[in-house]
Formats: C-alpha cells, structure tokens, sequence
C-alpha cells in the first residue's frame, strides 16, 4: 500500500512539473514575439503551441485521472473503487483554459498585425487615384530631402545622407536639422478646389539594411521652417508593414497629435516632414500624401525615393568617435 501511493504522489508531482514547463514554453513564446528574435513572428507561435500541446496533453491526463478509494472502512474485505479526483479536473480544465486563451491571444496579435496593412493599402488605392499634373487639384512646389550630414560606410567610398535618430518628445526649437533626415515641400491648392485636406503623409520603406560601421561627417547648416511634421519609420521585419503615417506637427516647437489638415486654396503651404526611425540602419523610402478635395481624392508622390544611414549617435557623441580614431 505505501509503495503504491508513493508511486501514484510521483505521477502526480511529475504531471504537475511537465505542466510547469509547458507554461514555461508558451512564456517563451511571447517573449520571443516581444522581442523580436526572429525575422517572422511565426516562429515564435510554433514555441507557443508546442507549450501549448504539453499542457494540454497533461491536463487530458489529470481529468482523467482516477484515485483508489475503500469502498467502507468498516469493510474488512478491503473492497476499493475507482472515482475521478475533483480537484484535479477542476485545475485541468482552468489551466487548459488560461493556456487556449493565451495561445489565441498570441495567434490573433501575429495575424491581426498583417493583415490590417493589407487591407488598409487597398482601401486606399480604391480610393486615391494618381493624376497627371494637368488633372491634379493641387502643385508640390520647391520638394527635396534634407540632411547636410553625409555618412560614408566602412570598406566604402560612397557616403550616403546620415539621419539623426529623434524622438517625437525632443524640443522641436532647438533640433539641428542639419542631421535628421528631413523632406521639404510646398503644397498649393489650385484655385479650381473650393476646399481640399490633407488627410495623411505617408512614408514607405522599400529596403532596410541592418547599421554598418560607418564615419560621419556635417557640412552645413539646414533652413528651419515654421511648422515640423513628424513621422517614425521601421525595419518592415519588425514591425509587419513598409507604410507609416506622419502622427504629429509642432507649430512653434509645440507637439500636436496630427490629424486631417484643411488647406486654404491658393495659399502655399510650407512642410518640413522630419522622419525618424525606430530601428537603426540604412533606409530607403519614398514619400506620398493623400489629399480629398470636393471632385477628386489623390495620392501624390512628393519627391523621389531617398536613401538614409539611421543611428542613434548624437553629433557630440559622433565627434568624441571621429577624435578617438584619429
């Protein structure tokens, strides 16, 4: 008798560990969704599922579980019957729960983040229609990229523009332009539109490269315009799409949530799109804006494709580098 319930308190333990581990996996799962370990987050649902099947298969074995029982104490026959463990099936079954529920979580995360994108772009492109200038309701006038700093590769002589990282809380006033990256344009609706808004600026990436060791150098200072807008860019890997939206201006220096511009007719429109990026490494990206007028709704391509070296280096950190290696 005491060697079997000792046998049957092992099993038990044992279940109980295997179902640890199991968590322990599908914890792991997220954590490699997190952060990113792998270039598809598929991966990291196939960790979770694997967890998720140890689990599972160890909580089918828990419910079903039967323990021994005498029938009577007082039978002396010694007479036991089979009866199911409630405390086992209860915990099985809100373990397999909590498991189904996390897994899903994750499965919906990781398909819900592509497809989004998808459906968005060609809810756009339904609506937004390229058109030759002569048709367009609007001129981009004066349209190039900024950044007088020029960043040359390790192992290369060709420099490319380098592109300060920055974040959306930094002091607008007082940022060197001279080292982000920066588009410049005016926009003017024609006087043909009664009305027209700016409902998104969109940056596209199309290649990413990871950050190569690099030398950095600034040549001149850049034109500050009125009024900022704000745009963060990243690796497509990481983040599931190549589009993101301008979120916010700074009339003045001061940080607006942006939302649909109203544009006067007429009237140029000076913006100054400063893109930062989330990851650092060299870019290419091209610009468009979508604008809706009474008679028409447009994408326009701003400028050409451009590419950038991002880093996170400030200049002062930049130039305690270039004078360690002199």
């Amino acid at each position: 008798m005491a060697e079997e319930a000792e046998a049957n308190s092992f099993l038990k333990y044992a279940a109980w560990l295997l179902a640890g581990a199991g968590a322990l996996i599908q914890g792991a799962g997220y954590f490699v969704y997190l952060k990113g370990l792998f270039a598809t987050p598929f991966y990291a649902l196939i960790v979770c599922a694997v967890g998720y099947l140890l689990l599972l298969s160890i909580c089918v074995e828990r419910f079903k579980y039967k323990r021994k029982r005498i029938v009577s104490p007082l039978d002396r026959s010694g007479q036991k019957e089979f009866v199911y463990n409630l405390a086992h099936r209860v915990a099985a079954i809100i373990i397999a729960i909590l498991a189904t529920i996390a897994l899903a979580l994750l499965a919906f995360k990781i398909f819900s983040a592509r497809r989004p994108e998808v459906l968005t772009r060609d809810e756009h492109e339904g609506q937004y229609k390229v058109l030759s200038p002569a048709l367009s309701a609007v001129d981009i006038m004066d349209a190039h990229w900024q950044g007088e700093t020029r960043a040359t590769p390790k192992g290369t002589h060709n420099s490319i523009p380098f592109a300060e990282i920055v974040s959306a809380n930094a002091d607008m006033n007082n940022i060197d332009l001279s080292t982000v990256c920066a588009l410049r344009f005016d926009l003017k609706v024609r006087p043909s539109a009664s009305w027209a808004q700016l409902d998104e600026i969109r940056v596209h990436v199309q290649s990413f490269q990871p950050l190569p060791e690099y030398t950095a150098e600034t040549l001149t200072q850049a034109f500050r315009p009125l009024t900022i807008y704000y745009a963060e860019i990243d690796n497509p890997s990481n983040s599931h799409t190549d589009t993101y939206r301008a979120s916010y201006y700074f009339p003045k220096g001061e940080k607006h949530q942006l939302g649909v511009l109203q544009l006067e007719p007429n009237k140029p429109e000076p913006f100054l799109l400063i893109i930062s990026a989330k990851t650092p490494g060299i870019y290419k990206i091209s610009c468009d804006l979508l604008i809706r007028t009474e008679s028409s709704a447009e994408k326009i391509e701003i400028e050409k494709s451009a590419e950038y070296l991002f880093d996170g280096n400030s200049s002062t950190e930049r130039e305690k580098s270039s004078e360690g290696g002199k």
